[in-house]
């Protein structure tokens, strides 16, 4: 947030499946940080497995103009 003075969009990247707890608890930490911040949160559709690889398929380049800052839960 200092980089981008509290500014900007945030890809989320999910470890995935949906209840495990590492990865609800890393990205639930961040999300109360910024939740303070200007910043807007966009979570990727699906789940990319804990690889660089699933990594590489959920990020959402083509969907937004300009990506700030990508947090992945691994």
């Amino acid at each position: 947030m200092k980089r981008t003075g509290g500014k900007g969009l945030i890809a989320v990247l999910r470890g995935g499946p949906a209840d495990n707890s590492i990865g609800l608890d890393r990205t639930n930490g961040m999300l109360s940080v910024v939740g303070e911040t200007g910043m807007t949160v966009e979570r990727a559709p699906d789940f990319g497995g804990w690889s660089e690889d699933g990594g590489f398929k959920l990020i959402m380049w083509t969907r937004f103009k300009k990506i700030d800052v990508v947090f992945c839960e691994n």
